[in-house]
């Protein structure tokens, strides 16, 4: 399976791409149970104890900062990347095929890897800093979880597995659900902090501007500092707008 967006191969219980950050949606999507009503998965003992998280939720307001600034930008860089490799390979079967001479595409496919080398090092910038949101793996594997516990459902008629173990396996399965519950509603918490956090950095931001027009009015500030200065200003308004915005999307999943 691909991510539609990159093209990169993706797992079918992703519900972002960890390539270029992008949202997935599936002809069938996992099931979505609620703890209570009893229902998700299938995995063998050990395996599922090893998976079962136990440590404390951490929230990084620095490290979903980065990673929610420079999403946009690398997913155009993951774009424009796999555009051009497909322009060169294009040039290349029209070579094998005669119909353009290595004269021709040399210097076309020469300017092409150039612009790939340039994509390359601004994709470098970013080093080891992940293309998913903590979060998002969680929801990820809280929805593996989930599915994993609505196939473990559907063999309460299999004879190969006594009740009991059913039912010991339906305990833990839901143990591990409500665990990850948990963890999710507590960074969900976090993240609407934050997102009041910048909602009043946003207000601040919009009241400096208002200042430096008095101050351009009154003769405290030349023309050219309050250009630039709100410029500054707007710019950095643009981004928090965004980065609540995404903030929003991400509880809304």
């Amino acid at each position: 399976m691909k991510c539609p967006s990159c093209e990169q191969e993706i797992a079918s219980n992703w519900k972002y791409c960890r390539f270029c950050g992008s949202k997935l949606e599936y002809t069938t999507p996992a099931a979505r149970v609620n703890v209570d009503t009893e229902k998700v998965s299938l995995e063998d003992d050990s395996e599922f104890e090893s998976a079962l998280p136990k440590k404390q939720v951490e929230f990084d307001k620095d490290l979903y900062m980065k990673i929610l600034t420079s999403r946009s930008e690398r997913k155009e860089i993951v774009k424009q990347k796999s555009e051009l490799i497909e322009e060169i390979d294009s040039l290349l079967e029209q070579l094998k095929s005669g119909i353009v001479s290595r004269e021709y595409i040399a210097p076309k496919i020469k300017k092409l890897k150039e612009e790939v080398r340039q994509l390359n090092e601004r994709e470098s910038k970013f080093g080891n800093l992940p293309d998913v949101l903590p979060v998002e793996v969680l929801v990820d594997e809280l929805d593996s979880a989930r599915e994993r516990y609505h196939k473990l459902s559907q063999m309460k008629n299999d004879k190969s597995v006594s009740k009991q173990t059913l039912t010991e396996a339906k305990k833990q399965y839901l143990d591990n659900i409500k665990l990850l519950e948990d963890q999710k509603s507590t960074v969900d918490g976090y993240l609407r902090s934050w997102q009041k956090e910048l909602h009043d950095q946003l207000e601040e931001s919009r009241r400096q501007i208002e200042l430096l027009y008095i101050k351009s009015q009154t003769g405290e500030i030349i023309d050219e500092v309050y250009e630039k200065r709100k410029a500054d200003a707007r710019d950095n308004i643009s981004k928090i707008e965004k980065i609540i915005a995404l903030i929003e999307q991400i509880l809304q999943n």
